[in-house]
C-alpha cells in the first residue's frame, strides 16, 4: 500500500498539488494498512480501524 500511496502522491505533486498535510495522512494510512497485512481493495473494516485509532489522537483540526 505504501508504494501505491507514494506513486499517487508523486503524480498529484507533478500536477501541482502541494499535499503537505494530506500527504502525511495518506502515507500514515498506507503504513497502517501494510502493518496489518492488508492487500487488495480498501474495505470498511480497514478504514474504520484506522479512523478509530486516529480518533484517540484527534484534534479540532481533524
Amino acid at each position: 500500500m505504501l508504494s501505491l500511496a507514494k506513486d499517487y502522491l508523486s503524480e498529484r505533486r507533478t500536477l501541482g498539488f502541494a499535499l503537505r498535510m494530506q500527504g502525511r495522512q495518506i502515507t500514515a494510512f498506507a503504513l497502517f494498512a501494510d502493518e496489518r497485512g492488508h492487500s487488495g481493495p480498501l474495505t470498511n473494516d480497514i478504514v474504520l480501524n484506522w479512523v478509530q485509532g486516529q480518533a484517540k489522537r484527534a484534534s479540532p483540526f481533524s
